[in-house]
């Protein structure tokens, strides 16, 4: 809305204005800022802003944002498969992997996850099996089930699939990437995107995976 956005926009720089207009020396940086603001991205329809600038009391347009268009924010999204399986015992036990890399090498709690990538416009139960063979080398097929969506930390969402299934933990083969390591050498390393796995007992698995899945275990207590 155009006049809603003409009253922020003068809100926001009448007040720095009346300083710098107090300061004869401050006029280049003052024309600086409202290059600065008529620039930016926020969607507004030929408003004109009058700004109050100069020491007499006049005013000034500062000039016409036409069209401006706001960029979409883009939401990384990512899908895995949470594998769990049937004790002898009774109970179950659920599959977990640690990322590779030097900056979780000496990480333990909270930074296990499921396998998981990420995906764009692609059905996410055929992006978790993908990511699933391409993490750990080998393939699962089963009666996969849907988990609620949740969102970790840094805003991407995961969809998860549940799945019981069997895999050997200690077989795994993950796909690898490489980075400028150590840092600020000029050389490059390869590490594997997972550097172990493991089956966890749901109470410990709660432990050691990424904070913002425990809820996708506490899900598939609920419903199996």
């Amino acid at each position: 809305d155009s006049a809603l956005a003409a009253v922020i926009f003068h809100s926001i720089t009448a007040a720095f204005f009346d300083w710098s207009a107090s300061v004869p020396a401050c006029e280049a940086i003052t024309q600086i800022v409202i290059s600065l603001f008529v620039s930016c991205s926020f969607r507004v329809r030929s408003c004109r802003f009058v700004i109050p600038f100069a020491p007499s009391g006049e005013t000034r347009p500062v000039g016409r944002v036409s069209d401006a268009t706001l960029k979409p924010v883009v939401i990384k999204q990512s899908a895995g498969l949470l594998v769990y399986r049937e004790m002898d015992a009774g109970g179950i036990e659920i599959f977990l992997v640690h990322p590779g890399g030097p900056f979780y090498a000496k990480k333990d709690d909270g930074v296990w996850s499921i396998p998981k990538g990420e995906f764009v416009d692609e059905d996410s139960l055929t992006a978790a099996r993908r990511e699933f063979e391409e993490e750990t080398g080998s393939e699962i097929a089963g009666d996969f089930f849907a988990l609620t969506p949740i969102k970790q930390k840094g805003g991407k969402i995961v969809h998860a699939w549940a799945v019981e299934a069997d895999i050997d933990a200690d077989a795994i083969h993950s796909n690898t990437f490489e980075m400028e390591w150590p840092p600020r050498s000029g050389k490059t390393a390869h590490f594997p995107e997972i550097d172990r796995a493991a089956w966890f007992n749901p109470e410990t698995a709660q432990q050691k995976i990424n904070p913002a899945q425990a809820t996708l275990i506490t899900e598939l207590l609920a419903r199996i």
